[in-house]
């Protein structure tokens, strides 16, 4: 699980870098699908 916590942080850190507050809601939703497939 923190590996795949870990993941998930980098992910939404490089989205909303590269995407900006426009992406947030796309790396929600991507950060909650990694979650549940974690799970």
């Amino acid at each position: 699980m923190e590996f795949v916590v870990a993941v998930v942080v980098v992910v939404v850190v490089v989205v909303v870098v590269s995407g900006g507050e426009r992406c947030s809601a796309n790396s929600v939703v991507l950060c909650c699908f990694l979650l549940l497939v974690g799970l």
